[in-house]
């Protein structure tokens, strides 16, 4: 029998508190302690209540979730919620080392990865790899961009500009060739599965017969034969070895 992780919600908005207690009924072995709506009454009850999980708005009214996160004695695993698509934010929210990111508004599916992540690393499985969250500089000439490895979708090529798609649907765009980005990014994390195309297996959601979808968004992109059983070797071992 799996243990019992003990939870607490920290957010402002009570209809997110409906939402995520309704996704919470989908999933065994999670009990909720308690759900408030600022950083002041979450951070009392977690110092005479410790629990292994909380799940935190960052921008909160009275207090910033981190700093609250930050004056706790005893830190549980965090998964932080924003309503802002923030690389900073996104940045600093890693630097806690947070199980998950999930950006408002988000899905059963976003939801029930940051949960297999949460009983991931309860059962003390890897933690995500740094190269996921240092900056790499992609472009050419007059225009650079600096972009999270974590962030990333997928990215495609079309003509001679190359097209990084981010979460929230946010993208940037610049010219440099497929080859050349490939060879900046984590190869544990990406995978190319079409001339035109590199997908994040972090991001992963699906594989179908000759495409793949992602947590968050509505894109489909195709994936060509010869990349096939690599693709499915590798979606594989990532869903035993991180809980994806």
């Amino acid at each position: 029998m799996e243990p019992i992780i003990y939870y607490v919600i920290m957010e402002d908005d009570t209809k997110i508190h409906e939402l995520l207690l309704l996704y919470f009924k989908e999933l065994p072995n999670f009990e909720c302690k308690g759900c408030f709506t600022s950083a002041t009454e979450t951070r009392d009850f977690l110092l005479e209540n410790p629990v292994h999980l909380l799940i935190a708005d960052i921008q909160l009214p009275d207090m910033n979730g981190m700093e609250m996160i930050e004056s706790l004695p005893k830190k549980p695993l965090v998964v932080f919620m924003t309503g802002h698509n923030s690389k900073k934010t996104a940045t600093k929210s890693h630097e806690f080392d947070a199980i998950h990111y999930l950006t408002k508004p988000f899905s059963f599916g976003d939801f029930k990865e940051a949960m297999k992540r949460t009983v991931d690393r309860m059962n003390g499985k890897p933690k995500t790899d740094h190269s996921l969250t240092e900056h790499i500089t992609f472009g050419t000439g007059a225009i650079k961009e600096r972009v999270l490895p974590i962030e990333i979708r997928f990215i495609e090529v079309r003509g001679n500009e190359t097209t990084i798609h981010l979460g929230n649907d946010d993208k940037v765009s610049f010219r440099q060739t497929l080859k050349e980005v490939s060879d900046m990014l984590p190869k544990t994390y990406f995978l190319q599965v079409h001339k035109s195309y590199i997908i994040s297996l972090w991001q992963l959601r699906r594989l179908g017969p000759d495409f793949v979808t992602f947590f968050g968004t509505d894109a489909v992109v195709p994936v060509s034969r010869a990349h096939r059983a690599e693709l499915r070797a590798r979606f594989r071992d990532d869903s035993q070895g991180t809980g994806q």
